[in-house]
């Protein structure tokens, strides 16, 4: 922890370029629980969970189930969300 995301090579997940509105660290993901995990906003578009936009210096409680929009489109660029879950 933390589970580092955007498209630098140096994340632990890395997003594909073709998401230009993914900055190269976008978010922080810490604190795994039960109930889903504690996320830092760090990309100048911030992300969009259940329809509440959350901007760079943002901390929230993201809950299993919902799904996380990284940054914002730009042109044709498909939507580059993550949804959380357990196994």
């Amino acid at each position: 922890t933390p589970l580092r995301v955007g498209r630098s090579r140096t994340q632990t997940l890395v997003v594909d370029w073709a998401h230009q509105g993914v900055s190269g660290h976008h978010v922080d993901i810490l604190d795994c629980d039960a109930s889903g995990a504690a996320v830092v906003v760090h990309g100048d578009n911030g992300v969009t969970v259940e329809g509440t936009q959350h901007g760079a210096g943002a901390r929230f409680h993201w809950k299993l189930g919902q799904t996380m929009i990284l940054g914002r489109t730009r042109n044709q660029e498909p939507e580059c969300s993550v949804t959380l879950s357990r196994h």
